[in-house]
Formats: C-alpha cells, structure tokens, sequence
C-alpha cells in the first residue's frame, strides 16, 4: 500500500506539483476520539519517518475537517500531540492543521498553535452558502431535496469578501499562512452560477494571496469528466481563466 503511495506522490512531485498529503478519515475519529488518537500518532510516526527526505513540496495535513466529538478542546490538544509525533523526523516541513468544525472560518478563533513552530500552515474549507454550494446533496438530508438556487448577487458576493477578509485579518493577526484546502459547488447547481461561485472564490483567495485546492477533481464537484476524458469547460475556466 505504501509502495502505490509512494508512487503517486513521486509522480505529482516530478511534475512540479505541491503536494499534500493527509488523513481524510475524520468521521472514524468523531466516533471514537480515544481510538481515533492512537491511530493518528501511529500512522504519523510511520508517514512522517517514511517522507522524511522529500521534498518540501511535500506537506503533511494531520487531519482532514476534525468535528463532532473532536471539539475544538479536544482538537487542540490532540493536534499537538501529532505534530511532536511528525517533529521527531521532519523538524521543518511545513504542517497543515485546520480548525476544528469542519475547518470552518468560524472556528478559526479556537485553533491553537504552538508559538514557537512557525513551519504550520492553516487550512480553511470554505462552502458558503451551503444550501447553494450542497443543493441537492444524497448525505446531507437538509439539503437533499433543495433545487434551482443560484449564485451571484451583489449581497452574496459582498458577504464572501465580508469572510476572506475575517480570514486574512486572523492571518495577519497570528502571523500565520492559510491555505484555502477546499471549497467547491455541487452538480446539481446550475453550470453558470456554479461557475460564477468558483471564480469568485479563486479571485478573492489569489487576491488575499490565499493558495486553493479545489474540491473536487472528478465526481460530483467535478472540474474534470472522467467518462469523455476532458475538463468541464466552465468549470476549468474559473479556476484557471485562459486570461
């Protein structure tokens, strides 16, 4: 399993991608936070001691969205704990850790991080407005049957600059690099607005010098079709304007 790991990231690093790499399973660890504990420090201590000579394009992400039973308490505690696990082989690389809360600007102002370890980079996960962003969504019944809501109105955009700036103001305020880790529209969503939503997030991120990673690739977020083997056209152009 490793070895196919190892060949996925060797892959992505020779053609010049940054490259994080973390732990997604976060609803294993609101079921049983004990439990949830112990894996994490094992599996970091063999992660962390296997990449250890990578490059620093290279970057670890303790853990993917913490929330429910992984309070931001709880979180605090447990994330620095995994961070001494990953410091005993990779005293500099630089360390992913988001807030509890799924990652959430709003728990932002609970995340704690050690003062002196200034190799960690924040992560925010950004999906305002959710009943726009998850229309339609199977997993989420609150959302499931919600259909035809668009994006783009003076209000909507107003209140996303609104939240980028809380975003950079917490930045400035504890010197700390964030890294917007997903954000992303539903394919229920009309393609225009869809459209729309994602450049404006581009935008305002590059703006406030925020690197983003897209969620997702392919599937039902997709920026790519894997049945026709091409970009989704709208979709590719916000991310990434021919301009």
């Amino acid at each position: 399993w490793l070895k196919t790991l190892d060949k996925y990231i060797r892959a992505a690093l020779d053609d010049g991608f940054t490259v994080v790499l973390d732990v997604h399973d976060n609803i294993s660890c609101d079921k049983d936070t004990e439990n949830c504990a112990t894996k994490l420090q094992l599996a970091w201590d063999q992660i962390a001691s296997r990449y250890k000579d990578e490059s620093n394009k290279l970057l670890f992400e303790l853990l993917n969205e913490p929330f429910g039973k992984l309070t931001p308490e709880i979180w605090n505690v447990l994330s620095r704990s995994l961070l001494k696990v990953v410091r005993r082989s990779n005293p500099t690389r630089n360390v992913v850790i988001g807030p509890a809360g799924y990652g959430k600007l709003e728990y932002l102002s609970t995340l704690q991080l050690p003062s002196d370890d200034r190799h960690i980079v924040v992560a925010v996960h950004y999906y305002w407005p959710p009943r726009f962003t998850h229309q339609g969504v199977e997993w989420i019944p609150e959302f499931a049957h919600i259909t035809g809501l668009t994006f783009g109105s003076d209000e909507q955009q107003a209140k996303i600059a609104q939240d980028f700036d809380q975003i950079k103001a917490w930045s400035k305020a504890n010197n700390r690099p964030i890294f917007l880790g997903e954000f992303g529209a539903y394919e229920r969503s009309d393609m225009a607005s869809r459209a729309t939503y994602i450049s404006s997030i581009t935008r305002k991120a590059e703006a406030l010098g925020f690197p983003w990673a897209f969620w997702e690739f392919e599937n039902n977020f997709a920026a790519y079709d894997m049945k026709r083997a091409e970009w989704v056209g709208p979709i590719l152009q916000a991310l990434v304007p021919k301009n």
